[in-house]
């Protein structure tokens, strides 16, 4: 059952829906004056619009409704013909392959967004594995996605670091050189991990009180990683950046989703693996390679997104070594929220015709150049 709020919500979505109609086709609308990835989609125009208006509207456990087990079969051929898409990594129910090449030295794991409410999609499976075709170096890279459990179902911190963390060293004893992936909570998550594994002392001071969960502290820290419109500070309502427009954002524009995160936690208690945005390079950074120049970070983000202040805070503090990069008039998670929704027929996937999109031209660019 969904609540009356989101029934709500659903009840007066029609007319954030005609309106956005009625701009596409006559001045434009906030995201096709802002973003060309825009420009020729009315559906990408509704479906962000009705995240946006959505999002004032849903509660943590109408997220469930979208609990489903990802079948991997939904892709559509060729995708769905990869050898190894859907295969269990090392018997995990929860970690699987998208693409496993022979010959690959590195493993790209993915950690998708939600705000650690919303479970993985299979849009969001496609949008990763378009990821392939859009790489010159693709048989050097394996790709598998961890579907960790979400806050709709009532799971809370840590255990979303939990599953994380185990993923990684599972995939790290397979003798892979690991890049974490995180988009939105997703890149939350990846930071989480960094941290874990760079700082093995204070993980374990910290974690092992969470006597539920089997922990394992001995992995090498991540040396590369790759962050789109991490969330930075999810236990914070996020500030407006002065002399941005937000309209249309469909970054969480409160902080119920951390919240419901941290679930019975003491924000004074996990705030170094929460709150990045409160961190500093010395302490908390300095020994994490992927931030410290023996390895080596891109960060991505959009203009206008509403989680901008609080990004640019962490990116000052925080980001000596890490490749920065900020998409002009471009919103939250640009390319798992905007562009995998336009990216063409399978063959178009397969024919690397997305690219040149911003998004994945940006992690194209910096996978390519980490890649031997």
């Amino acid at each position: 059952m969904v609540s009356a709020s989101f029934l709500c919500g659903l009840a007066t979505a029609p007319w954030p829906i005609l309106k956005t109609v009625l701009q596409f086709y006559t001045t434009g609308t906030t995201y096709t004056r802002a973003d060309p990835e825009f420009k020729n989609s009315l559906r990408c125009n509704i479906v962000f619009a009705l995240m946006s208006h959505m999002g004032d509207y849903v509660t943590q456990h109408d997220f469930q409704a979208f609990a489903k087990p990802v079948d991997f079969k939904q892709l559509e051929p060729p995708l769905n013909q990869e050898p190894s898409l859907g295969e269990l990594v090392a018997d995990k129910d929860n970690l699987t392959w998208v693409l496993r090449p022979e010959n690959a030295k590195k493993a790209i794991l993915f950690f998708h967004g939600g705000g650690y409410a919303m479970p993985l999609l299979i849009g969001m499976v496609q949008g990763i594995l378009a990821l392939r075709y859009a790489l010159a170096s693709r048989d050097k890279y394996a790709i598998a996605l961890l579907d960790y459990l979400v806050t709709a179902c009532d799971k809370t911190y840590p255990t979303q670091i939990h599953e994380a963390t185990d993923a990684y060293k599972k995939l790290s004893d397979l003798g892979y050189d690991v890049v974490m992936h995180g988009d939105s909570a997703g890149g939350n998550l990846a930071l989480a991990v960094a941290r874990f594994f760079s700082y093995p002392d204070e993980a374990r001071a910290h974690f092992s009180q969470y006597r539920q969960f089997s922990w394992s502290f001995d992995a090498p820290a991540p040396q590369h990683m790759v962050l789109i419109s991490p969330w930075v500070q999810p236990s914070k309502a996020p500030q407006r950046t002065p002399g941005v427009d937000h309209s249309g954002d469909s970054s969480p524009r409160k902080a119920d989703m951390g919240n419901w995160y941290l679930g019975s936690e003491k924000y004074s208690e996990v705030w170094p693996f929460v709150d990045f945005e409160q961190t500093n390079y010395e302490e908390h950074w300095a020994q994490v390679p992927a931030f410290n120049g023996l390895g080596s970070a891109l960060l991505t983000y959009g203009e206008r997104e509403l989680l901008r202040q609080g990004q640019e805070s962490f990116i000052k503090k925080n980001c000596r070594n890490v490749t920065v990069k900020m998409q002009k008039g471009g919103f939250h998670d640009v390319m798992l929220s905007v562009e995998t929704r336009n990216l063409g027929s399978p063959e178009d996937i397969v024919a690397g015709r997305h690219k040149k999109k911003w998004g994945y031209s940006q992690l194209a660019l910096f996978l390519d150049a980490i890649a031997t």
